[in-house]
């Protein structure tokens, strides 16, 4: 009967981790997801060509890095490396295009070339952010807790 228990009790331990996994992934995904939904799907990141979003990436090592050069992004790493995270492991996400700040938090202001802005911003970082324990508990309700 011990060694029932013991067995049980492993394998309950394994499945919890694996669960929480699962959890952590699908969580993940649903921010990833959300951060880059355009406004005329019902987000909060403005589209123009879709390269901003394509600039969104994803690091398990560290945060991805601006780029300061125009650069046109191709398709996103995020759910690869989403497809590989395990329970405490560290994921950076962040947009690399130079202007991501500028369409996230606004502009009012000469830029350096001497043209003026009044833009106003977007907040998609913030308001995909404010949704993680929403996502979290909907990956909970997937994959049970």
């Amino acid at each position: 009967m011990m060694g029932t228990f013991s067995a049980t009790v492993k394998q309950f331990t394994i499945d919890a981790k694996e669960n929480t996994s699962l959890i952590f992934r699908e969580a993940a995904s649903s921010l990833a997801e959300d951060v880059v939904r355009t406004k005329s799907s019902g987000g909060f990141l403005p589209h123009d060509t879709g390269n901003l979003g394509r600039s969104f990436a994803a690091s398990t090592t560290d945060m991805p890095q601006i780029n300061q050069a125009e650069a046109e992004y191709g398709a996103s790493n995020t759910e690869f490396v989403i497809s590989g995270l395990e329970a405490g492991d560290t994921l950076y996400m962040g947009f690399q295009a130079a202007y991501a700040a500028r369409m996230n938090y606004g502009f009012v202001g000469d830029d350096k070339l001497g043209r003026t802005y009044n833009q106003s911003g977007n907040y998609f970082v913030e308001n995909a952010a404010a949704k993680w324990q929403q996502f979290v508990t909907e990956a909970e309700t997937l994959y049970g807790s």
